[in-house]
């Protein structure tokens, strides 16, 4: 975000200011038979990304992992439950419009210096965007799980991997 002598840039708290109280987008792993991961790589964006998008008035995460899957690629996924749920109140998205530094420190800190995202070696194909994924569950699975601390969570879970990959691979996902 653009810093002007007067504070943060107009446009950008405009911007904000006309979006819905609670503004919200949810995405869905799908895996085929053989356990790939579908990856989506829109025309309208340089980033590949998983199936899903925001969230309608009054839809649930869940209702849109349903619905977004549908609208986008035709079909309707078995979604067994929630990963991982995060959401921003408009007061603290007022605070951030404000604070850049805050999505910096609470996600790129962790991509960039936990898991070295930066000296990731995938260049090519769907590599960069597959291990992307896989980072973003990472990250998303150990939040779920209560810990603040992700490296730690993560050496943890390198110790035990059957636990994460129980908790991927079963279909006893709780909802919220």
């Amino acid at each position: 975000m653009a810093e002007h002598e007067n504070g943060p840039d107009s446009a950008l708290l405009a911007y904000l200011a006309g979006l819905v109280r609670v503004r919200a987008a949810a995405g869905v792993v799908v895996r085929n038979e053989d356990g790939h991961v579908l990856v989506l790589h829109p025309t309208y964006k340089t980033e590949a990304e998983l199936p899903g998008g925001s969230l309608e008035a009054d839809e649930s995460p869940l209702q849109a992992c349903r619905r977004e899957p549908e609208e986008e690629l035709g079909f309707v996924p078995p979604v067994a439950g929630l990963l991982c749920v995060d959401w921003v109140p408009p007061r603290i998205m007022n605070v951030w419009a404000r604070q850049e530094w805050h999505i910096e420190n609470r996600l790129h800190w962790v991509r960039d210096m936990t898991l070295r995202e930066d000296e990731q070696r995938a260049r090519t194909g769907r590599g960069p965007a597959v291990f992307a994924v896989l980072r973003n569950t990472a990250i998303g699975y150990h939040r779920t799980e209560g810990e603040p601390n992700i490296a730690r969570a993560t050496r943890r879970a390198s110790r035990r991997p059957e636990a994460l990959i129980q908790a991927l691979t079963s279909s006893g996902a709780t909802t919220q």
